[in-house]
């Protein structure tokens, strides 16, 4: 599993308080959703959530700040969610967006917020 985190100095505006974590796993390194969620909690590099499964997993393209996410991702760990790709909302706030992803063998957890 790869991690990624970024502090606000990645960002345009080094004010906005933005902070980004984004883990990122072949999914033949784990079984399902819930191990790789498990192990991203094990990582240390995100916050402590409770489990959101058993989850039903909606289009990734439905997710209200899809667009921001998709840009994030490309502009940041190269990775591009297409329509096929499902995910599973943990957090979907202006503040706070957070969201695991499936699509084509990868597993995503993408974890952004804002204290601005």
């Amino acid at each position: 599993m790869k991690i990624l985190s970024l502090d606000p100095y990645e960002f345009e505006s080094s004010s906005s308080e933005e902070f980004l974590v984004i883990a990122i796993a072949n999914a033949k390194q784990f079984p399902d959703w819930e191990a790789f969620f498990q192990a991203t909690i094990e990582s240390g590099a995100f916050e402590p959530r409770e489990s959101p499964f058993p989850a039903q997993p909606i289009a990734f393209q439905d997710f209200e700040y899809a667009d921001s996410v998709r840009i994030y991702l490309q502009r940041y760990a190269g990775v591009v969610p297409e329509g096929t790709a499902s995910s599973i909302p943990l957090a979907c706030e202006w503040y706070e967006q957070e969201i695991l992803i499936e699509e084509r063998g990868t597993f995503i957890r993408y974890a952004w917020e804002t204290s601005a």
